[in-house]
């Protein structure tokens, strides 16, 4: 019986109160523009939606640019093997294909 009495209260307490300062930013910390999807230095290419500023301590901060969203053909394929894809399944049948065959149509006639 007393929650609502007691929310009315905190609620007009709080409202009336003004609004307490920003933390002070110690001095020293540097700020850089970071990919959200890997956590390195943004690109010219990685999504504005994904960027976002973090600040760091000095020596922490990664040196690193993004290796996700670079530029088309910016960088030639890895040399070696590459690693097999996973099956992949399908969302109706839940048969595995693999992305480099192509299924065989069970309808198909002869």
């Amino acid at each position: 019986l007393v929650a609502p009495v007691w929310t009315a209260f905190m609620t007009e307490v709080y409202r009336r109160k003004p609004e307490p300062p920003d933390w002070p930013r110690p001095p020293g910390l540097i700020e850089r523009d970071i990919d959200g999807t890997t956590g390195l230095l943004k690109t010219a290419y990685c999504p504005l939606p994904l960027v976002y500023a973090e600040w760091f301590i000095p020596g922490t901060e990664p040196v690193r640019d993004c290796d996700v969203h670079v530029a088309p053909n910016a960088f030639p394929p890895p040399a070696g093997p590459q690693p097999a894809q996973p099956p992949v399944r399908q969302p109706l049948t839940g048969t595995r294909i693999r992305h480099d065959t192509q299924p065989s149509n069970p309808f198909k006639l002869p």
